[in-house]
């Protein structure tokens, strides 16, 4: 068997600690054979090794883990204490032993907010630093694999296919045509996108982008329905709580949501895409592929069953409500939710074509998030949407 070595940002992170976990069991299961190098940084009074053996011994670690011990499973890992952006040469040296290194980058900052704040910590902490690990891995490097978002192409078609780029008669990346990036963090995704195959081309690199929907919690690996953080869906959930525990909105009230009553969002679990990375990292057949559902959530009964948990009445509008109409709790939900919320509940309907997708997880089942959605959501308020 060959050896497979893998250096894994983000950790830490919703997907990079699912794509770990996945990796780990790998190795311990003698699927693989090697060694897996991650990137992480000291926090909060603990060492980057702390944290390390904090996410192996976490309490919500998939169950798959549950026949090996903490040191069995960290015999395969060597651990690099820095943040991306300050990787230097020192830190080369735990990679000149391990050539033709797979590079996964999944750390990322996910603020999806549209302010100038915003915009500087994106450019800063994802581009920029997607760009020095590039660069700083190169001399070692066989593939990196990007972790992307499907957002990244600006706007939907009926159908949206893996290709968001494709090539010219000088094999030069020709980007999609697409609408004005609604936020930075969607902006700078696509321009790493194209740079990364640029300079894969020019120093004749392997590459990949893998490009997740909305995640939410795991829907296949005991304990179910976890992850570390509950973003984008789960924040209405989160606001909805905030207020009924404020007295701002009441039962039986009724709350209205800008949102396309005949939409649908691609949800798609953690375990899920992560499970997809594994499967498709090694594979030069793959260049781009969405890893989505291929079920779709009516964006209706999503709203509706996020607000039955605080007895709130769900009314969809196709255009916000006027202000001098607004209850309290609306007027809060239109300055501080919308703005990141209301891209994502008027999207056009639409389908992803999972044709490559299916090629590849043909041994794992797939999940109707819409059946599982109300257990999802009585996971996260029974954790009040704290990170785990």
């Amino acid at each position: 068997m060959k050896k497979t070595n893998i250096l894994l940002t983000g950790i830490t992170g919703i997907l990079g600690r699912h794509i770990f976990y996945e990796l780990l069991h790998e190795y311990a299961n003698n699927k693989k054979k090697g060694t897996l190098i991650v990137v992480i940084r000291p926090k909060a009074g603990q060492t980057a090794y702390e944290r390390l053996r904090s996410i192996v011994r976490h309490r919500f670690r998939p169950a798959y883990l549950n026949n090996y011990t903490e040191n069995e499973l960290l015999q395969y890992v060597i651990s690099i204490e820095s943040d991306i952006e300050a990787l230097n040469n020192t830190h080369f040296t735990t990679l000149e032993s391990y050539d033709n290194i797979y590079v996964i980058h999944a750390a990322a900052e996910t603020d999806l907010s549209n302010t100038s704040t915003a915009h500087e910590k994106i450019f800063v902490n994802n581009y920029l630093a997607s760009k020095h690990l590039l660069e700083w891995c190169s001399p070692n490097l066989y593939k990196f694999i990007f972790i992307s978002t499907t957002f990244s192409i600006g706007h939907y078609d009926p159908v949206v296919y893996d290709q968001y780029i494709s090539f010219d008669a000088n094999n030069h990346p020709v980007l999609k045509p697409i609408l004005s990036h609604r936020i930075p963090y969607e902006e700078f995704k696509i321009k790493m996108e194209q740079e990364l195959i640029q300079y894969c081309q020019q120093q004749e690199k392997k590459w990949q982008i893998i490009r997740p929907s909305t995640i939410c919690g795991r829907m296949l690996d005991e304990p179910l329905y976890y992850t570390p953080e509950f973003n984008v869906f789960y924040l209405l959930g989160k606001f909805l709580l905030a207020c009924s525990s404020t007295d701002i909105i009441h039962t039986g009230e009724t709350f209205r949501i800008e949102s396309n009553p005949t939409g649908t969002m691609n949800i798609v679990p953690v375990d899920y895409v992560a499970k997809t990375i594994i499967r498709a990292f090694e594979n030069d057949a793959i260049d781009q592929l969405n890893a989505v559902s291929q079920r779709q959530v009516s964006v209706a009964y999503l709203l509706q069953s996020i607000c039955s948990y605080t007895g709130v009445k769900c009314e969809l509008a196709e255009h916000p409500p006027l202000r001098e109409t607004m209850t309290e709790a609306e007027k809060q939900y239109y300055e501080v939710m919308a703005p990141i919320l209301s891209y994502y509940l008027t999207l056009p309907v639409h389908q992803f074509d999972t044709s490559t997708l299916k090629e590849i997880m043909t041994d794992i089942p797939d999940i109707d998030v819409e059946k599982g959605l109300k257990d999802l959501y009585a996971f996260a308020y029974e954790n009040e949407f704290r990170s785990l």
